[in-house]
């Protein structure tokens, strides 16, 4: 064999031990990473709605109902429609809190209350709708010009039957329509956040879908939050809202975690479609690429299986590069 000859050998076999690495590190490493938080163990990544559809359509086959409703949940207009009622589901958290903070509820009124003397009906400075609260600290034992400047309170002595600190129900009705509203939408948001998670659950299978803590994170916090939801909304037992008062606030701060989690996904799903032409070219050039070196393994294969004879002519009509470059 001439030197030219074992230096293509060479550089032939060289090329396809190189090619057969990177056909290797294409399997164990493919385009679409996101497949790999599917696969094996728990993952704190962020989880990517082609990947979700990708490993569903490799599990049960691209027409299974699975891939279906996972392509229905994706779907730009319903992400949109969901990321705007999770933005409304925080504006009702901020309004909820500010009533609760501006009108109590019955039962911190009448804990927080302090006991009110009844109306002196036989005074006439005093008018029959008038209650001034009873405290030991500055009496209000008449009811002229001058006293009333220095004190809001009664004498403390008081009737029994007329002095137990009491709340009206039906004072503020506006508050009351409002509250009522706000739990209205807030369950009904919850409850679409909690179909759109059964459905991945489903789609996804449970064993991959609690594997993976992004959603495993977003159906505790949806599903709890609207336990507590109904649960403190149907219950008047002052003992039960005593007991899960201090949750309730804490998971309906815990909501906000649920705002960082959409924005950020929402994010990564938006910036992915500004960048889904040059992942796609990306593609299409590795595509080629591994066409081109099957090709030339191929025609390596057909070189090496003919005699010598025709090896040598081969080499004549096809010499290296090396040997192109210095004629």
């Amino acid at each position: 064999m001439t030197k030219a000859g074992r230096q293509m050998s060479i550089q032939m076999v060289g090329e396809n031990k190189t090619e057969d690495d990177d056909d290797n590190e294409r399997k164990n490493n493919p385009t679409n990473k996101s497949n790999c938080c599917f696969q094996r163990c728990f993952h704190c990544t962020l989880p990517s709605k082609e990947g979700a559809r990708d490993h569903a359509q490799q599990q049960h086959g691209k027409h299974s109902w699975r891939v279906r409703a996972l392509h229905f949940i994706h779907r730009p207009t319903v992400q949109r429609i969901l990321m705007l009622l999770l933005l409304l589901d925080v504006l009702i958290l901020f309004a909820e809190l500010f009533l609760l903070a501006l009108y109590p509820q019955c039962d911190l009124v009448e804990r927080d209350c302090i006991a009110c003397c009844p109306n002196e009906l036989n005074n006439n400075d005093v008018t029959e709708d008038e209650r001034w609260l009873a405290t030991e600290s500055s009496p209000r034992t008449t009811s002229s010009p001058e006293s009333q400047n220095q004190s809001d309170s009664c004498d403390v002595g008081y009737i029994d039957s007329l002095g137990e600190p009491s709340c009206d129900d039906h004072k503020w009705e506006g508050v009351h329509q409002a509250g009522d509203t706000f739990f209205g939408m807030t369950v009904a948001i919850l409850s679409l956040f909690l179909v759109e998670n059964i459905v991945e659950l489903l789609a996804l299978t449970p064993a991959v879908f609690f594997r993976h803590v992004w959603y495993l994170s977003d159906f505790v916090i949806v599903f709890t939050s609207l336990a507590l939801e109904l649960v403190f909304h149907w219950t008047s037992q002052q003992q039960t809202q005593e007991t899960l008062g201090g949750s309730l606030v804490f998971f309906r701060l815990w909501r906000f975690l649920r705002i960082t989690h959409g924005l950020v996904e929402v994010t990564s799903e938006w910036t992915h479609q500004q960048y889904n032409d040059l992942i796609e070219y990306a593609r299409e050039m590795e595509d080629r690429l591994l066409q081109q070196r099957q090709r030339r393994r191929q025609r390596h294969s057909q070189t090496a299986s003919l005699p010598p004879t025709n090896k040598r002519v081969i080499r004549l009509c096809h010499p290296p590069t090396e040997k192109l470059e210095k004629t």
